[in-house]
């Protein structure tokens, strides 16, 4: 079992591989951190570019040919040129143009001088999805415009060029984002919920007992990172960066069934101790590993898009067969499970399915609704999980409270005092040592009954409480014996305390009062408290005899019938 006795096995070779992963991520950020793309909102106008460009795709001129166009082969090491002469308008003249690549570096020049250049020798990805928006210079009008891409891989999504556009910065960004912002906003949503249940663990509840809030964390994360980099929109977060974006949405990608499985061990924990599911979720991670590794020798992540979204499938097919048959044995829990997993299943066959057949991902929102499903049926269980287990701590908590606390005075009972005595007793260098006897309580039963006594008791603990400075300790150790514990005072102010507490609790008519034995316990002086205790209990039954004569049958009566009458 994955949380068994609270304690998470094998931590080290987790964070082991958790650290071989995000250095891998890391590695491949930094290899594409060179990319950059620039631009700013403008005023409010565009259309798109409605001109006859000649395509030379390798150098051999394509005839008939208009945008979007699609190669007439693989696109390993695919090189595009597209060439026309941009007409005679003013439009055409500090406007800004937008084209949206996959994958491809990205070179424009207008009448021969180079206006935008995004490329890098060595880059393995030139990312995915990603709007250029490329201002061209005054005086563009009758000039002759060059865009040349190249793609290093065989990319599923790099088999079109499409449209391109023109006008204002501020245009072609809502041309080019209305129809994802959907997206955007989920996967803003669902990293957020993410930050906000870690930081709940980090900040106020640390406990390894919330790991299940951990494992929704990072669940929601992983889902939030694929859906917003999958996402056009993506950009108006300021990412200029094509290649990070893909990148991020490539490691979560393969961390997700990792964080199912991290996530349905701790929720679920039946089915989280089938060790295949945890396996298979370790193997996607070092796939990853080995993907990195790969890079190195020109080999891109993104011919293993596939085989990793096959991967996904299998993993999820695994869950969910575990979690129908725990369904059927009786776990209705896992109903929520059920219902999840199966999302997640639809929407990774469905994006599977795309990848095969090489169908560009432009509106996301079939894709993603699987994973809005999950995320919403796992935030609500995972309350549920908090719920139930908040309850479980205070019933627990209350149950050891009441097995150390007296249920007539609610001061610490004896099983408390014990606990003092067996931990902390030798602990502390010194503390004054109280022992208080009630007086005459045996007599007050006999003649009143218990219920009396018992008011009598309740009468004096509570005084005797309030009278004891703070940080004290009071145990009820028998019927009418207490001891105190008192920690804070010098053995002169302890000294001064006990006198004035002995006059407080003077036999009188209304009161019978209380004997009140004292010892001041060091530490390095005493062979040890249980003999400091008694020598305040014995000063405590000294104290008990000098009472003698205040205390008698008179007294105890006339006190008792003097109450009652205050009471009525």
């Amino acid at each position: 079992m994955l949380l068994k006795k609270e304690k998470f096995p094998n931590l080290f070779i987790w964070l082991l591989l958790l650290g071989v992963v995000i250095i891998s991520l890391f590695i491949n950020i930094f290899r594409v951190y060179p990319l950059k793309a620039p631009g700013i909102f403008d005023s409010d106008y565009g259309s798109k570019l409605d001109i006859n460009f000649d395509i030379f795709e390798d150098g051999q001129f394509m005839e008939n040919t208009v945008l979007p166009y699609s190669f007439s082969s693989s696109t390993k090491d695919k090189q595009i040129e597209l060439v026309a002469t941009l007409p005679d308008n003013e439009l055409y003249n500090n406007s800004f143009i937008a084209i949206r690549t996959s994958g491809y570096s990205l070179n424009v020049e207008v009448d021969n001088n180079e206006i935008y250049d995004y490329s890098k020798v060595g880059v393995k990805d030139y990312g995915g999805g990603y709007w250029h928006f490329i201002k061209l210079p005054n005086n563009s009008s009758s000039k002759q415009i060059n865009i040349k891409l190249f793609c290093p891989n065989d990319n599923p999504f790099a088999e079109n060029i499409n449209p391109i556009y023109i006008g204002s910065k501020g245009y072609l960004y809502s041309e080019a984002f209305s129809l994802t912002f959907e997206s955007l906003i989920f996967g803003i949503v669902l990293i957020i919920f993410g930050i906000l249940f870690l930081m709940n663990i980090v900040i106020f509840n640390r406990s390894i007992g919330n790991y299940f809030l951990l494992s929704l964390s990072l669940l929601l994360i992983c889902f939030g990172v694929w859906v917003l980099f999958q996402s056009k929109a993506k950009q108006i977060i300021g990412v200029t960066n094509p290649a990070v974006p893909m990148e991020l949405s490539f490691i979560a990608m393969c961390s997700l069934p990792f964080c199912i499985w991290f996530y349905i061990s701790t929720n679920y924990k039946k089915i989280g101790e089938y060790k295949v599911l945890r396996y298979f979720a370790f193997a996607v991670l070092l796939i990853y590993v080995l993907i990195t590794l790969l890079s190195f020798f020109g080999i891109s992540y993104t011919r293993f898009l596939s085989f990793i979204g096959s991967l996904i499938i299998i993993y999820t097919i695994l869950v969910l067969a575990y979690s129908i048959k725990g369904y059927k044995e009786g776990n209705k829990k896992l109903i929520s499970c059920i219902i999840a997993i199966g999302s997640i299943l639809i929407s990774t066959i469905a994006e599977e399915i795309l990848l095969l057949l090489r169908i560009n991902i432009g509106h996301v929102s079939l894709l993603h609704s699987g994973m809005a499903l999950a995320a919403i049926t796992f935030i609500y269980q995972s309350i549920g999980n908090l719920i139930e287990k908040s309850n479980e701590e205070n019933q627990a908590k209350l149950l050891k409270r009441l097995a150390y606390l007296d249920v007539v005075t609610l001061v610490e009972n004896r099983n408390s005092y014990e606990r003092f005595l067996a931990k902390e007793a030798n602990e502390i260098d010194s503390y004054g040592i109280i022992l208080a006897d009630v007086n005459g309580l045996k007599m007050r039963n006999d003649m009143y009954g218990h219920k009396s006594g018992d008011d009598l008791l309740k009468k004096l603990t509570r005084e005797l409480k309030d009278n004891l400075p703070t940080n004290s300790k009071l145990y009820r150790v028998g019927g009418d014996e207490f001891v105190g514990i008192i920690p804070s005072l010098s053995k002169e102010e302890f000294s001064t305390f006990v006198y004035k507490l002995r006059e407080r609790f003077i036999p009188t008519e209304e009161d019978c009062g209380m004997a009140i034995g004292s010892h001041y316990y060091v530490k390095d002086k005493e062979e040890c408290p249980k003999a400091a205790i008694e020598k305040a209990d014995k000063n405590m039954y000294e104290h008990k005899e000098l009472q003698k004569n205040l205390i008698h049958k008179n007294f105890l009566e006339k006190g008792f019938i003097r109450e009652s009458s205050l009471m009525r």
